[in-house]
This record gives C-alpha cells, sequence and structure tokens, in this order.
C-alpha cells in the first residue's frame, strides 16, 4: 500500500510542479493587469497565490485551466502595455485634425501665408509664427484651413506641413484655477512634456496676448506672465508655436524683444469684398445644413455685406456681422416657417430685430 501511494505522489509531482508554476505566472499576469488599472490596490501576493493554488493542483484538468488562462491574460497584458504607451491629450488642448479636421467648411486659402507658415515651423531654430491682423482678417480660419487641408491628405501643400499635428491651447482652462503657486506651472509643464513627447506637434495660441496679460504679477514679485514660461523652450526649439492676435493687442501686450526674437510675424490684411463675400458664403452652408427647407437668393448674400459694413463696430469684424444678419434671417424664417430668404425678407429683419430703417437697404459694394 505504502509502494502504491509513493507511485501516486511520484506520478503528481510533475503536475504539482507545472500547477505551481502555470499558478504563479497566471496571477502574477493577473496582477500586472490589476496594479496597471488600479496602482492603489496592493497585488504584490497574488503571485503568492497562485503559487499555492498551483501546488493543490493535482489534475490534468485544472492545468489545462490555467494554460487557458495564460493564453488570455498574457496577450491582455501587452495589449495594456501598449495602450499605456499612447500619451493622453491634457484637458486643456484640443487636437485640431479631430475637431476642426472633421468639419465640412471651405476656408479661403491663403497661398503666400500657408507658404510661409509651412516654412517657417520646419526651421531648425525659431519655428514658431505669430499671426497678427485686424479682426476679421483671417487669422483662425487659416490654420483652420491648414488642418482640413492636413486631414484631407491635400496634395498641394507643401509635404513637409503634411506631417504636422496641430493642438490648439484653451487659453482659458490653462490660466483659470492658478490661484495657488505651482499650479500654473504644472498644467505648463503638461503641455510641455506632451509636446516633447509627440514628434512634429505645433501648439495653436488664439488671441495668444491673453496668455502675457494672465495672472501677472500674481506668484511672488517676478511680475511674470503665462507666457513667460514658454520663453525657455522657445529659446531652445524644443516646441513650436503658432499665436494669433489683432495688431493692437500685439503691440500693447506683446511688445517683448524676447519673444520677437523667437517668432516669425506674419500680417494679415483685411479681406477684400470678394473675398469677405467667399467666406460669408462659405459660414452660410451650416445655416442651410441646419435648416435644409429654407433657401436664399444669391443676391442677398452681397447685400448683407453691405448692411453689415453699417452695423460694424470697434473689435468686429465685418464676415462677423455679415454672419449674425444671415443667422438670424434663417433663424426667423423657421419660426414664421417660410423657405425663402430674400432682399425683402431681410429688409424686414433689419427693421425689426437691428434698429435699421429697411430704405438704407440699398445696392451698394465695398470696393
Amino acid at each position: 500500500m505504502s509502494l502504491a501511494i509513493s507511485n501516486t505522489f511520484i506520478q503528481t509531482v510533475p503536475i504539482r510542479v507545472t500547477g505551481m508554476a502555470l499558478g504563479y505566472c497566471a496571477y502574477e499576469r493577473f496582477a500586472q493587469i490589476v496594479h496597471a488599472k488600479s496602482p492603489n490596490i496592493g497585488t504584490n501576493y497574488l503571485p503568492y497565490m497562485g503559487l499555492i493554488a498551483g501546488a493543490l493542483a493535482i489534475t490534468q484538468q485544472t492545468i489545462a485551466i490555467y494554460a487557458v488562462a495564460l493564453l488570455i491574460l498574457i496577450p491582455l497584458k501587452y495589449a495594456l502595455a501598449k495602450e499605456q504607451l499612447i500619451v493622453k491629450i491634457p484637458l486643456f488642448l484640443e487636437d485640431m485634425h479631430k475637431t476642426v479636421g472633421l468639419e465640412d467648411h471651405n476656408y479661403t486659402p491663403l497661398p503666400e501665408a500657408t507658404k510661409r507658415i509651412a516654412v517657417f515651423i520646419n526651421n531648425l531654430e525659431k519655428r514658431n509664427v505669430m499671426i497678427t491682423g485686424p479682426a476679421g482678417s483671417g487669422k483662425t480660419a487659416l490654420i483652420e484651413g491648414i488642418v482640413q487641408r492636413i486631414c484631407k491628405k491635400d496634395s498641394s501643400l507643401p509635404e513637409n506641413l503634411l506631417t504636422k499635428k496641430f493642438y490648439k491651447v484653451s487659453c482659458v482652462a490653462l490660466v483659470s484655477g492658478t490661484t495657488y503657486r505651482g499650479s500654473r506651472e504644472e498644467k505648463i509643464d503638461e503641455i510641455l512634456k506632451f509636446t516633447k513627447n509627440q514628434a512634429n506637434s505645433v501648439l495653436v495660441f488664439d488671441e495668444i496676448h491673453q496668455l502675457a496679460m494672465a495672472n501677472k504679477s500674481n506668484i511672488g514679485s517676478n511680475n511674470i506672465s503665462v507666457l513667460d514660461f514658454f520663453k525657455e523652450g522657445l529659446a531652445r526649439s524644443e516646441i513650436s508655436i503658432v499665436g494669433m492676435t489683432t495688431n493692437e493687442e500685439f503691440a500693447r501686450h506683446l511688445n517683448d524683444p524676447a519673444l520677437e526674437r523667437r517668432f516669425n510675424r506674419i500680417q494679415l490684411k483685411q479681406p477684400s469684398f470678394e473675398d469677405s463675400l467667399h467666406m460669408l458664403k462659405e459660414r452660410a452652408r451650416s445655416l442651410l445644413k441646419r435648416y435644409p427647407s429654407i433657401t436664399i437668393a444669391e443676391d442677398v448674400y452681397k447685400e448683407v455685406l453691405t448692411l453689415a459694413q453699417k452695423l460694424l463696430h470697434q473689435n468686429s469684424s465685418l464676415i462677423d456681422q455679415g454672419f449674425n444678419l444671415l443667422q438670424t434671417a434663417f433663424t426667423v424664417a423657421g419660426f414664421e416657417g417660410r423657405n425663402r430668404i430674400d432682399r425683402k425678407s431681410m429688409g424686414n429683419i433689419c427693421k425689426e430685430y437691428f434698429d435699421m430703417n429697411p430704405d438704407t437697404f440699398v445696392d451698394e459694394s465695398l470696393d
């Protein structure tokens, strides 16, 4: 009987050893996955539980279960590791290729400005661009148009521009919640780390002068701004930035020799009447899409721009004012169940909603 027991034990030794090895590995893989998802959970004991469980495995069926578990857990572990290699975009950064790049707008191309941007951001040093111009000159539209064309793989773009990735920085999110010393630096460090780890990345700052103004003199007595924290990265050419602002704001807040040395400036002029007309029609596509049953007479666009000029005020643009007139007309037409916008209906809109005499809505053009 003792011989039978001895033979049984010997026969189960390989099974026990195999079970222990498989059990330890399976539990270890499980522990790694749990720890990756929830670092605060203690998992060091799990492999030893697998070791004990494997020692108690005395059947080939149990070993088969462990083997199947490993076949599942090992690929899962490496899939998880691959996921962790993907750098997450900070909350205050917008991947323009996933937002603007997917929109259906046809921006007015500015070939000369686009070519200069392509050259500047591919420089070995001084890879930064400052786009200035009056309100409504197309500063933001210029970059958004480039991003859309990159997403569409537009062959007319310079090849070295097609590989760039544009990330728009939310200036509001960047400067908000920075009452305590260090919170602002943490946000900026997160941006810089992300940018350095992403090849061909370009940071886009709309209204960049806000960073020169924001939280100034809030840190001790250094009197430094948010933009000052980027100067080191600019000086070392570790980052590439495209900033946009008006000529007035540039002169008032960005008149800094240290910044001017790091940026190539592109100055845009107010668009011509024909360009403004084209831009207005493109913006109106969103209205036509929202109100598919409403049409607009072709001659209304020109008249809208003429009227928009009468409504212009400081810090507004002709395109924005014209679009505001158009969207009001579409909204009212939707309320009233009309399916056509013509000059007469625009005249009524002007009188009722903008306090203008429709008699002033005459055939004029901007030369």
